[in-house]
């Protein structure tokens, strides 16, 4: 399907139908005469994709008719046309703790990207898979305004949206992805971005520069590009050229360019300080990435960054060797804690009910009331507390927690197993997107690269078997 999607339009799927015929003829000579059968005209691809694709939604609309709770991971981006496309994901959890994660919806979006267009897309994703909001659990998102405006962002709105349908929505666990972009050294960024540069977008440039770095032995073969979309590889270009700044003053001394910063010894400390602390940024972005995490064990390992910022803070603000630098960075460290307290404090005022699931044995008093019973019968039996000890969170609840013993605790645990922590699917997402729709792809239509996509990312594999038993066989011109 990737080989014949590349031709032009007007191709029939022959030219592919052949380098399939000679690779099964080396690898699979027996099966011969079945890849002499394929068509891979692309009418017949597309046709095919739509099918598999719709397969799969109907599959997962069955599945999302289970669920006992549900939550959502948003997040929206541009792609090579200048298209908005808003991916919808959701978590959902059946009563025996199946955990389901996959997309929802791709919404194109043509018009304006506001708070409300982004609810009337949510919501008609939400009708087509017949998923009620007063499942809902959770929400996660990125910082952007109209996702998290105060008034007019998409969780605002959703808010009012609850509300006006008599859903009780004090009880949904909102939370969004860090914001390292409140660092603010853009004199650093911007010297090392224009020397990258520099260096890389001149084909001869480049040459010399990689020789030299083969002359000096260098632990690098050469340097990174800084994306801005994507803030984690500002750590990886700063940490890279950091470690090659000798090779990079000894080009530029060669091409009588010198780098007149490194004369400037703020400037150095500066960058140094930018290494070190997008360094402990990008590890924490990689320890909160992957599929099926938790939403404890994530808040965990950001409680524990907060509590390195705050220590960073104070021993910065008690260094005397450079005052005026040390400010500096204290008010950094001190900006970026304050934005990790805003960007959490929806989950950090329900830390209560997050001990009570992950630390049931443990967990203080004043829990809710209609937990208390239940919890002090639970804390009561050391058999339960050893397989709590000995098992993986998810399995202790499904095996132990039955709805005759625990019949609360049990609807409690659901709806927490059931919250997303990070937009890390979305993510991910949009990097397949990207390559789907490249410029050498740019006119496929909403439809058809939402399908694609499904295809592509659903962990549901599509009921190939039936869709053939639809077909009527005809042969490939």
């Amino acid at each position: 399907m990737l080989i014949a999607n590349k031709f032009k339009p007007y191709d029939d799927g022959t030219w592919a139908k052949e380098i399939l015929v000679k690779a099964a003829e080396k690898l699979a000579p027996k099966s011969v005469h079945l890849f002499q059968k394929l068509s891979l005209s692309r009418p017949t691809v597309c046709e095919r994709i739509q099918e598999m694709g719709q397969d799969i939604e109907d599959n997962l609309k069955k599945r999302a008719g289970k669920f006992v709770n549900f939550s959502l991971c948003l997040d929206e981006t541009t792609d090579i046309k200048n298209i908005a496309q808003l991916a919808i994901f959701f978590r959902g959890i059946t009563s025996d703790f199946h955990i389901e994660e996959n997309l929802l919806s791709l919404e194109s979006i043509h018009g304006t990207t506001r708070g409300e267009d982004l609810l009337q897309k949510l919501l008609q994703a939400l009708g087509k898979f017949n998923l009620p909001l007063d499942k809902l659990c959770g929400v996660a998102t990125d910082g952007a305004p109209a996702m998290v405006g105060k008034h007019k962002g998409l969780v605002s709105l959703l808010k009012k949206e609850m509300g006006a349908k008599g859903i009780r929505h004090d009880g949904l666990v909102f939370c969004h992805i860090l914001c390292a972009k409140s660092v603010k050294f853009d004199h650093v960024i911007s010297v090392v971005t224009d020397c990258i540069n520099f260096i890389k977008k001149r084909d001869l440039n480049n040459r010399i520069f990689k020789q030299v770095l083969k002359d000096f032995d260098a632990d690098y073969d050469d340097l990174l590009y800084y994306c801005a979309v994507r803030w984690t590889s500002c750590g990886n270009m700063l940490r890279r050229f950091n470690s090659l700044l000798p090779e990079i003053i000894e080009f530029r001394n060669l091409k009588k360019c010198p780098l007149t910063e490194i004369e400037d010894e703020n400037w150095l400390c500066d960058l140094g300080f930018m290494v070190d602390f997008t360094k402990y940024l990008n590890e924490l972005n990689v320890q909160l990435q992957g599929p099926n995490q938790l939403l404890h064990t994530m808040f965990s390992k950001i409680k524990s960054f907060m509590s390195l910022l705050s220590l960073w803070e104070n021993q910065l603000k008690d260094n005397k060797h450079n005052p005026t630098s040390c400010t500096q960075y204290a008010l950094e460290c001190s900006s970026l804690l304050e934005s990790f307290k805003a960007r959490f404090q929806d989950i950090k005022s329900k830390q209560l009910e997050l001990d009570i699931f992950s630390i049931p044995f443990n967990v203080t008093p004043g829990a809710p009331s209609e937990l208390q019973l239940e919890l002090i019968k639970l804390q009561s039996d050391d058999a339960l507390k050893a397989m709590y000890l000995n098992k993986p969170l998810l399995e202790f609840y499904r095996v132990y927690f039955t709805k005759e013993e625990f019949p609360n605790l049990r609807a409690f645990a659901l709806k927490w197993l059931s919250v997303f922590g990070s937009t890390y699917l979305c993510e991910q997402f949009f990097s397949k997107l990207n390559i789907t729709k490249s410029r050498y792809r740019s006119r496929l239509t909403d439809e058809n690269l939402s399908m694609q996509l499904r295809v592509a990312t659903s962990s549901v594999r599509p009921n190939i078997e039936r869709l053939v038993k639809r077909k009527n066989f005809q042969k490939s011109h």
